[in-house]
């Protein structure tokens, strides 16, 4: 992501599902931001409940962890390792981004006989067509497709 100000990542930390281990890591950069436990089992967190059925706690937090974002491109990644698995939901406070993306998307799959593409224009979206206005075409654009043996 390309961040034109500084920004500020927040994640709440909802519910812990496992045993002790889980913990939040964050990186930004590749270099570790955030390393926070968020244990479960009936001594932590808020209500613990363990379901037999499953052997593990469920955990609940609502805990927040922010991490300050400065202006310029960056890859952030967080990671939640432990027994099973955490709810979490993130946000962007003060989020302005610019998106280095071009304007024509090619996807597909080949089969033995022939290749499939979809080549979509970002440009050129369904209430452009509901309106009746006019197609944004992309001038010059080629789509090359090369056999690799594979």
């Amino acid at each position: 992501m390309n961040f034109l100000k500084k920004s500020r990542l927040v994640i709440t930390f909802k519910v812990s599902v496992g045993d002790e281990p889980n913990k939040l890591f964050v990186y930004l950069d590749g270099k570790k931001s955030v390393e926070k436990p968020f244990p479960t089992g009936r001594r932590y967190g808020g209500g613990p409940e363990y379901v037999e059925r499953y052997e593990n706690w469920h955990t609940g937090y609502d805990e927040k962890v922010a991490i300050d974002v400065p202006p310029r491109k960056h890859e952030i990644r967080p990671v939640v390792v432990g027994k099973d698995r955490s709810v979490v939901s993130y946000v962007f406070e003060r989020y302005l981004c610019l998106e280095e993306s071009r304007p024509l998307h090619v996807t597909g799959f080949r089969t033995t006989n022939a290749a499939f593409l979809w080549v979509h224009n970002k440009s050129s979206i369904w209430l452009r067509e509901w309106l009746g206005k006019n197609h944004i075409t992309i001038e010059g654009a080629c789509v090359w497709v090369y056999s690799t043996g594979i």
